[in-house]
């Protein structure tokens, strides 16, 4: 196989790429990012440290990771042996509705989260042999066959399927939660509950009780981000799904919290690298 296949529909509804880096004696640490589209990953090579909202998970070769849209992650990677991996990111609108439990299709993301169990063990992946549904698609994503859009979007519902499937029938006594800050949670579930109110530093201390020094501090170092920054993208993100969904721009500005459109503008331009009117 070669060593990059990267796929987008031309929508962009859904992006997959297989990647291999070249072993390295360092490790590579890659930006912390926050995006409106679901993620799911298979590990084939490195051992990978994930910081998903805070928590801090270790997958190794043969896992698959799960990512729930708007959730803030970053990567650490052991490159010792290479890195090589399958991702692929889908917006949750390329379900049908009228498609028998569409609604239901991607729960399982937030089931992950309340099992502590965005790793899924090697040992399970491929009970369910979910790897042969990215190698299908990767093997269609490098052809040149008219039908490569519906050969991706036909595996990924397999491969959905099959999650949905394991989630319902296994245990996942495998445990991959390294570190879990609970302050650090408290804080990103009110920021979550609490986007369209007022969230500034002061408020956020004087909730936890705690200095602003102290919780900035303690924030940057499990997030990988400043408190204001991982607002300001919440509300981007937040905001861009009300549009997505009908809402008029400036409603939706002032629904995420923002004071004034000029604020919002820049923030969302800045975030989404386009204005929110082009959405």
């Amino acid at each position: 196989m070669e060593n990059s296949i990267i796929y987008n529909l031309p929508d962009s509804s859904i992006r997959f790429h297989y990647i291999l880096d070249a072993p390295s004696s360092t490790h590579s640490k890659y930006p912390t990012e926050a995006h409106e589209q679901y993620e799911i990953m298979l590990i084939k090579k490195g051992t990978v440290h994930i910081y998903i909202d805070g928590d801090l998970f270790v997958a190794y070769p043969g896992d698959m990771i799960l990512i729930d849209f708007h959730e803030f992650h970053y990567i650490d990677v052991d490159r010792e042996n290479g890195y090589e991996r399958y991702v692929v990111h889908f917006n949750k609108n390329i379900f049908p509705l009228s498609m028998d439990g569409a609604r239901d299709f991607v729960n399982f993301f937030t089931n992950s989260k309340l099992r502590n169990s965005s790793i899924i063990d090697r040992s399970i992946v491929e009970k369910y042999k979910i790897e042969q549904y990215f190698v299908n698609i990767a093997q269609a994503a490098s052809s040149s066959s008219k039908f490569v859009a519906v050969t991706v979007l036909s595996n990924l519902l397999l491969l959905l399927v099959e999650i949905n499937h394991l989630f319902d029938s296994e245990n996942f006594q495998v445990e991959r939660l390294v570190h879990k800050d609970v302050l650090v949670k408290r804080i990103i579930n009110y920021i979550d509950k609490n986007l369209a109110g007022d969230l500034s530093l002061d408020v956020i201390a004087s909730k936890f009780y705690s200095s602003k020094y102290y919780l900035c501090h303690v924030f940057k170092e499990s997030t990988n981000v400043s408190i204001k920054q991982f607002i300001v993208t919440k509300r981007v993100l937040k905001a861009a799904s009300f549009i997505d969904s009908g809402m008029n721009v400036m409603d939706a500005c002032y629904a995420v919290g923002f004071n004034n459109y000029s604020t919002f503008y820049l923030s969302f331009k800045k975030i989404k690298g386009y204005c929110p009117m082009h959405i």
